[in-house]
């Protein structure tokens, strides 16, 4: 939740199996505890149907500026410098360079 919506709600889940019982001591001794209230907005959010909402704004906004960052190293990066899209938001450059030896 902190990466998509806010990185100060500190929210998250884990399914610790046979640890369950280590992982929750753990994050009681070493963490602090999460707000109820937040716990709760963020529960009625995802149920309302907002949070997939908001994911698909999100995805969208970050393909623009992904591609808007293409455009412009293609505009300005030397000639020859090549660009890679490896992951979905990622952008790879391999800049050319110019050596003058003489």
């Amino acid at each position: 939740m902190n990466k998509s919506l806010s990185p100060g709600l500190r929210i998250g889940w884990i399914s610790a199996g046979r640890w369950h019982d280590k992982v929750e001591m753990l994050k009681y001794a070493q963490s602090h505890s999460n707000e109820a209230v937040a716990q709760r907005a963020i529960a009625e959010f995802i149920a309302s149907g907002n949070y997939e909402r908001h994911l698909r704004r999100l995805r969208l906004t970050l393909t623009t500026q992904r591609d808007h960052y293409a455009t412009a190293i293609a505009e300005h990066f030397p000639e020859g410098s090549r660009l890679s899209h490896p992951g979905r938001w990622i952008i790879l450059v391999d800049r050319a360079t110019s050596r003058n030896f003489s």
